[in-house]
């Protein structure tokens, strides 16, 4: 128990200790490759190798695919996400929540001591136009050897519905109404460069709330209304310059 006197009184917190034990062995999970398309089917090589070198045969293998949003590619100003570092780069570009169930799955790991899975790279109840232009698409294992010890391992593949990300930012976050705002784009390749030459089509909209019909089934959970995105004015285009941007 860790003990602290604040203005008088004693304040406290139990802390629990336990014996740390290393493991077993060790589980890796290797993609097929580090990126790719949103549709294609992921696959991973997952391997458990006793401490001593021995492959861990015949373990049983669990596993869970998640995504979540990758929001590097939703932020338009790179010197803002060259600023995020450490564990805040990682938490906003989704790497300490999993996000979204996809799938999961059970399997055995061979003599080798390993197991390939396939796992889809997106939500297949959503269409195309609904997705994250830019996802993490997390596998998350768990392997059981025959001695009952576990290990676990995990790794990621970075999905975009197109090779070209798009980010969009506005010139400030507060307007007069009835005054124009400006908004700059960014286009980046899959590298985070910038890709010069991109069309980008604009179409602003604003966010209306509207209420729910009466046979909606959101009722039922106690909403009553929804927003709706509405067109604001015309559409454009605009074509990124050298840097990305335009």
């Amino acid at each position: 128990r860790l003990e602290a006197p604040v203005a008088g009184a004693t304040h406290g917190l139990y802390v629990p200790v336990a014996a740390y034990r290393k493991p077993e062995f060790e589980v890796t999970v290797t993609p097929a490759k580090a990126r790719a398309l949103s549709g294609e089917t992921l696959t991973a090589t997952i391997d458990a190798r006793y401490h001593f070198g021995a492959p861990v045969a015949g373990a049983k293998v669990r596993w869970h695919a998640y995504a979540d949003v990758d929001w590097e590619a939703e932020i338009a100003d790179a010197a803002l996400w060259d600023a995020v570092d450490g564990d805040d780069r990682a938490s906003v570009a989704g790497g300490t929540y999993y996000g979204a169930y996809l799938a999961e799955g059970e399997g055995v790991l061979d003599a080798s001591g390993r197991l390939v899975v396939t796992f889809p790279s997106h939500d297949p109840r959503q269409k195309v136009d609904e997705r994250s232009q830019a996802q993490r698409v997390t596998l998350s294992v768990g392997v059981t050897d025959p001695a009952e010890r576990e290990g676990d391992g995990e790794a990621s593949v970075r999905v975009t519905t197109a090779e070209r990300t798009v980010a969009v930012q506005p010139e400030g976050y507060v307007a007069k109404p009835g005054q124009p705002v400006s908004v700059f784009v960014l286009a980046r390749d899959l590298d985070g460069r910038p890709a010069p030459g991109t069309t980008v089509a604009l179409q602003p909209f604003r966010l209306v709330t509207e209420k729910l019909p009466p046979d909606d089934p959101r009722r039922e959970w106690g909403e009553s209304t929804h927003q709706v995105r509405r067109p604001q004015g015309a559409p454009q285009q605009a074509v990124a310059g050298a840097d990305g941007r335009a």
